[in-house]
């Protein structure tokens, strides 16, 4: 991952525990936030082009505004 990348993996984690729910993480860029394919509670934010945080929530709702909470499962570096 390299310390560049490390860097923005922990600003990307202090920054999603600044948001008060899930619903205020933007879905464009930077962060992209986005659920992945045939999997309803299971979310990505991007920490750059190559890698994404995929992270699920901890109560799942489909109001997103409800989501206070989540859990990071993994780093991923994207299409690998």
């Amino acid at each position: 991952m390299g310390q560049v990348n490390g860097k923005k993996l922990l600003q990307r984690i202090a920054e999603l525990e600044a948001f008060e729910n899930l619903l205020l993480i933007p879905s464009n860029l930077p962060f992209r936030r986005e659920k992945l394919i045939n999997n309803k509670d299971i979310w990505s934010i991007r920490i750059n082009q190559e890698y994404r945080i995929i992270f699920k929530a901890m109560e799942p709702s489909e109001d997103l505004r409800l989501i206070k909470s989540i859990e990071i499962l993994e780093v991923s570096k994207h299409y690998e």
